[in-house]
């Protein structure tokens, strides 16, 4: 348990040090313009200091880092990942040819992408991890 907490601390640090410039090469149907209208997006509400949305070949992830001004409760910050995975999918909706998000689904990018977000005040402190695979209708919380 300790190294997974280990590891994701250092998923998290990396996120926010190298935000978005670390992408890898983004496939055809990922594209820059969807990501920072996203980032942008989250980034408009007022509990939200920072985010990244990284792309991760080697994993076909889609890797996604909110950090907060302060502490939340884990209601708050499921909101805040949901919000920003949900606007992902709408952006790349209105691009490529994905369906839209709705109340059973993120949207069609995540059929192709497994995806993996992260909420928290900064390296040392996550509040929320979630994870899902492109064969899960739902995201995995943990606190």
């Amino acid at each position: 348990m300790r190294k997974r907490k280990i590891l994701v601390t250092s998923i998290f640090v990396l996120f926010l040090i190298t935000a978005c410039s670390a992408n890898d090469e983004l496939p055809e149907n990922i594209s820059k313009v969807a990501i920072d209208k996203s980032i942008e997006i989250i980034e408009e509400n007022e509990l939200v200091k920072d985010a990244a949305l990284i792309y991760r070949s080697n994993l076909n992830m889609l890797i996604f880092a909110i950090q907060t001004y302060e502490k939340i409760n884990s209601e708050t910050a499921k909101e805040l990942g949901e919000t920003f995975i949900r606007s992902f999918g709408e952006q790349i909706a209105l691009e490529k040819n994905f369906s839209f998000p709705t109340e059973q689904s993120f949207g069609g990018i995540y059929n192709i992408y497994d995806l993996l977000i992260v909420v928290g005040t900064g390296s040392d402190d996550f509040l929320l991890k979630g994870r899902k695979y492109t064969e899960d209708l739902k995201i995995s919380w943990e606190t």
